[in-house]
């Protein structure tokens, strides 16, 4: 009773009281039990949580001991504790690892999956501090799987709150929020007051992020009374989430004395990292009390010092900052550059590409203000240049297979495309229009990004209901003024626009617009989206031919994916418009293999009429629901990257196709985005559920028009005014509007 007792102490945080309880030896006729390996390994615990860590080692050498010459089934555990008293005494991260791998091999050898899931856990951490974030994410994964299964809340919370953790080092703060709420309550829950720690930073670093700063310091706060309390190595760290809240707040001598309270405890903590950090924040202190020669000084020691990436990074990009607010925009500018070469080293440490596409969230304030500046100087198209190496990264990266990247003309690809390119780019203080025709490059100030977000979330809610047409007109109405009317004299009737969207400006469709004379902007204008201009200035890619893969009216696969009614006579609608180069994978043929097997990369034009979902924490988790084959019938985003395509065009003629989650510089990434990924001239998916009475007979007028030799755009926005003027219900937008036109390669 009393070494469980102990092991109730020590995960409560309360080392001292554990250590005193677990002093003595045990009986002679007990020293060499299963209970003696565990007496040493939460005695070991205890001790190097109360400093003791020599004495610690020399427990966790006699339980190792022990266990390998009575209990080879207590290896595992013992290595757990290993790995654990690695963490705590700071040795190197490859040290912790090896007793972790060491562990879950025992662990699987004898079939223990709670201790396992403990390990894949551990696993999780150190690949996480070695800043192999994708196998991070993996190994977290599967531990809160079998944690999960295993009803094991306290695991459950730790895996949620360190998965938190690795998203928030890739700047997915949507994750980071999603993982870090559940770990607090959860924490809440079970009286785990030490875990609580990290998982209140986190949620308040997401409020942060979002500029709520009364919220973060209200989190924070929480996070250092613990902190304190608890005397806990990482004190110094929460002190300055906290001063940095009160910066941004304006809080300017309350942020002063917390981070002068935070570089004393990392001294003495001798964290040489941390300290780093209080530096440049202390800096970003002396520049909002204007002393900018100061600040520029404290940042260059730390650069010179730094071997981090990502704090190379923000030191060169608060040097920047610093030195636009002293006037001296030459050394601002050289600075920006640098900053942004930082960042770009930074991402290309991480492996995998779908945990690279958060990335652009962390590096998102340098851009702002080096756009700012660029345009405070009058040297607008270079401001889009700027905007422009932040867009669309991944995609670029595949579809140039390893080519240098070329420097864009904007005009020249507006006038090759005989289009106006609108190109948006949306910011805290100030965002902006950027009009591209073949002949200039005019830029434009918008509203705050906030403005902006928050019209486009109220007409988003209205569109997809029939509750208010009038209100849903008039909010937009309200966003084309904004959006559109400070550009509209350089943009003629019937012209052809190119819209390249930031941020919440991926879930609008603006052809549903309204002008100023009460007219959808579609009537007026024709209108494609594309992530980057330079997906529009490549080489097009060679379509393989006039023929078409149509895949789709599958049988219900499961319970929650109805057989769609209408789906078999939106097939044969599309079929007769292929008589002779038309493959059909219908029905019980439409499975995910057979779509895989069909050589899609053969194709000029693939359709599929099937449900659709979209995943928001995991994007390429996205799929199309297909016919089962065995267990599986999703055709996942993640598995269509793996079969390169050429074809003119892909519809994906079912609900949500372009995703619902948009990433900083990247865009929505969905389904849509793993077709232009693949190789696809053009993709055209819906922003929302499509409707199965309405769809059949407008993609029916699509395919019309592109056998009848117009381009899928002005097909597409043909279509679409059938509906608009046929006097119909299906004029709303509702119906008609979810189906969007994505240009890539």
């Amino acid at each position: 009773m009393r070494a469980l007792y102990g092991q109730v102490l020590t995960a409560r945080a309360k080392f001292p009281e554990a250590v005193k309880l677990l002093t003595e030896e045990l009986p002679p006729r007990l020293r060499t039990s299963v209970m003696a390996v565990r007496w040493l390994g939460y005695r070991a615990i205890a001790l190097a949580r109360v400093g003791q860590a020599p004495a610690a080692e020399i427990n966790l050498d006699r339980a190792e001991r022990l266990a390998r010459a009575r209990h080879p089934q207590l290896l595992d555990e013992v290595m757990k504790w290993r790995a654990n008293l690695a963490f705590t005494a700071g040795r190197p991260t490859a040290v912790a690892e090896k007793f972790t791998r060491d562990g879950l091999r025992f662990a699987r050898r004898y079939h223990h999956k709670a201790i396992e899931a403990d390990l894949l856990a551990t696993l999780a951490l150190t690949s996480t501090r070695s800043r192999r974030y994708d196998e991070a994410i993996q190994l977290g994964t599967k531990a809160l799987t079998l944690a999960t299964a295993m009803g094991n809340d306290a695991l459950i919370q730790k895996t949620e709150g360190n998965l938190a953790w690795v998203y928030s080092l890739l700047g997915d703060y949507e994750n980071v929020k999603f993982y870090a709420d559940a770990a607090l309550q959860l924490a809440e829950k079970l009286g785990a007051a030490r875990d609580q720690l990290p998982w209140l930073m986190q949620v308040g670093d997401v409020a942060r992020l979002r500029g709520e700063h009364a919220t973060a310091i209200t989190y924070y706060l929480r996070a250092v009374d613990l902190a304190k309390q608890q005397k806990h190595v990482d004190t110094g760290d929460y002190v300055a989430s906290l001063a940095i809240a009160q910066l941004e707040a304006g809080d300017l001598k309350s942020a002063r004395r917390n981070i002068q309270d935070a570089a004393a405890l990392d001294r003495e903590k001798k964290d040489e990292d941390q300290e780093r950090r209080a530096a440049i924040v202390d800096a970003r202190i002396d520049a909002g009390e204007g002393s900018f020669e100061t600040a520029i000084g404290k940042a260059r020691q730390v650069l010179s010092v730094t071997k981090n990436t990502m704090q190379k990074w923000e030191a060169e990009a608060r040097i920047a900052q610093f030195s636009k607010m002293a006037g001296r925009p030459a050394e601002a500018e050289r600075h920006f550059r640098n900053a942004l070469e930082a960042a770009d080293q930074a991402r290309h440490q991480i492996t995998g590409e779908e945990f690279r596409l958060p990335f652009g969230a962390l590096v998102r304030e340098t851009y702002d203000d080096y756009i700012a500046f660029l345009v405070s100087n009058g040297r607008g198209d270079e401001a889009l240049g700027v905007a422009e190496l932040s867009r669309a990264q991944s995609l670029e990266e595949a579809l140039d297979e390893g080519a240098t990247a070329h420097r864009v003309d904007p005009k020249h690809v507006a006038g090759q495309r005989n289009a106006i390119i609108l190109s948006y780019w949306l910011a805290p203080k100030q965002s902006y229009v950027w009009t591209i025709t073949g002949k200039s490059i005019e830029v434009f100030a918008l509203p705050p990004m906030k403005s902006v977000e928050q019209a486009v979330e109220r007409y988003s809610t209205e569109i997809q209901s029939l509750r208010s047409a009038d209100k849903g007109r008039a909010d937009a109405a309200a966003l084309y003024r904004l959006l559109v009317l400070p550009v509209t004299h350089l943009i003629p009737r019937g012209a052809r626009v190119i819209v390249v969207p930031d941020g919440r400006l991926y879930a609008l469709n603006m052809e549903t617009l309204i002008d100023a004379t009460g007219h959808y902007w579609i009537e007026n204008v024709t209108i494609e989206t594309a992530a980057a201009l330079e997906l529009l200035d490549r080489p097009q890619t060679k379509v393989s031919s006039a023929s078409m893969l149509l895949v789709g009216d599958p049988p219900s696969p499961d319970p929650e994916f109805p057989r769609l009614t209408k789906a078999a006579e939106e097939m044969g609608l599309v079929q007769r418009h292929f008589p002779s180069a038309c493959k059909v994978l219908q029905g019980r043929e439409a499975t995910p293999s057979a779509y895989e097997t069909a050589t899609p990369g053969r194709y000029g034009y693939i359709h599929f009429v099937a449900h659709g979902i979209a995943t928001r924490q995991r994007p390429l988790d996205s799929a199309v629901v297909l016919a089962r084959n065995g267990d599986a019938y999703k055709l996942y985003a993640r598995d269509i990257l793996k079969h390169p395509l050429r074809a003119r065009l892909v519809t994906i003629s079912s609900c949500h196709g372009a995703g619902t989650r948009a990433f900083t510089g990247e865009g929505l990434v969905g389904l849509a985005w793993a077709f232009l990924h693949a190789g696809a001239r053009q993709v055209i998916a819906a922003l929302w559920e499509v409707n199965d009475n309405a769809t059949p007979k407008m993609m029916d007028d699509l395919y019309a028009g592109i056998r009848a030799g117009h381009d899928p755009a002005t097909s597409l926005r043909a279509a679409k005014l059938k509906l608009i003027r046929g006097g119909t219900v299906y004029r709303q937008p509702k119906y008609w509007a979810p189906f969007v036109l994505y240009s890539g390669s």
